[in-house]
This record gives structure tokens, sequence and C-alpha cells, in this order.
């Protein structure tokens, strides 16, 4: 199920990702350098958060390990990224709704992930941060 969480993730941001680069190209014909720099870094960033939901719904469909560590950092780092934009836009111009709306989405998405993996099933003999002694 969260595989395919990561892969609508992934696909959003890289739709989001491709339809800024008509900004980024319209600011460096405007010769605007501020504007490429900031639309530069926001396509940048959407680009590898694509492709990291990507890795991860790959690895999380078919249940590795690897894809649960490395999906629990992405969603926390998508997490701090997106409450640092609406700190950053609502010093600014304000934030839209709907970008308050998506930060709220990623944030339940972000509880939803670390509650499910870790939590200890009954029956598990995985080591998990919720059933590790060593902890």
């Amino acid at each position: 199920m969260l595989g395919v969480s990561a892969l609508i993730f992934g696909l959003g941001y890289l739709v989001e990702g491709l339809s800024l680069l008509s900004l980024l190209a319209r600011s460096l014909g405007e010769r605007r350098y501020n504007n490429v720099l900031w639309w530069g870094w926001i396509v940048s960033l959407d680009f590898m958060v694509a492709g990291a939901c990507a890795v991860c719904a790959v690895g999380l469909l078919f249940v590795q390990r690897w894809a649960k560590t490395m999906w629990l950092w992405t969603i926390s780092g998508m997490v701090f990224l997106h409450l640092s934009m609406v700190a950053l836009y609502q010093a600014g111009t304000g934030v839209t709704t709907f970008y308050l709306l998506w930060t709220s989405i990623v944030v339940l998405l972000a509880v939803m992930s670390w509650w499910h993996f870790t939590t200890p099933t009954p029956h598990s003999t995985e080591v998990s941060p919720a059933n590790s002694e060593s902890m």
C-alpha cells in the first residue's frame, strides 16, 4: 500500500517539476537570474524527490527492508521541506490553501508510515526500531 502511495507521490513531484521547467526557461530568457536560481532549486528538488519516491516505491512493492528505511528518511525530509516552505511563504506572499492541504497530506502520510513501520506485529521476527532490545 505504501509502495503505491510512494509511486503516486513520485509522479506528482515529477509532473510538478516538468511544469515548472517552463517558468525556469522564461526566467532564463528574461535574464532574471534571481528567479532562475529560485526556480532551478525548486525544480531540482522536485526531480530529486520524484526519483527518491520512485526508488522507494519499487523497493516497497517488492517488500525490501532497505526501502522501509529509505521511505522513512524520504518522507521525513519531505515533511521538513514542506514545513520550511510554509514558513517561507507565510513570511512573503502567504500560503495558499492548496499548499496547506498538500503539506497536511504529506504530514499525515509520514505519521502513517512511521506508525506502520515501527509498530511490531504479533508474529514479527524482523528487528525493527519498535521491537529491538538494543535500543
